[in-house]
């Protein structure tokens, strides 16, 4: 997660925005039907003996007030990745928050 402030965001940002536009890259082409190629494969790690887990990430709980897909009176966001408190607003991984009380 990334604060921000009058001086901008608290650390670099580049890597992140490196992986993530990888990342829709990837979800464009396999959304289109394309799996990886043997070239996007060569250099991958293998992980033997896996199982899926659950991980905590940044999130934000707390009374719902005009969100456009969810009704429920209380909500957790998707993964909080740039807050600001002072200005009132918050960027999650789907969409930007008005933060209130």
């Amino acid at each position: 997660m990334y604060r921000f402030s009058d001086t901008g965001l608290n650390r670099p940002a580049h890597d992140d925005v490196r992986k993530l536009r990888a990342l829709a890259d990837d979800l464009e082409r396999l959304a289109a039907g394309h799996p990886p190629i043997e070239a996007d494969l060569a250099d991958a790690p293998q992980i033997d003996a896996y199982e899926f887990i659950a991980r905590s990430v940044p999130a934000i709980y707390g009374l719902n007030d005009g969100h456009p897909r969810l009704s429920s009176p209380t909500i957790t966001t998707t993964q909080l990745w740039v807050l600001n408190e002072q200005q009132g607003w918050a960027r999650t991984y789907s969409r930007y928050y008005r933060l209130g009380r």
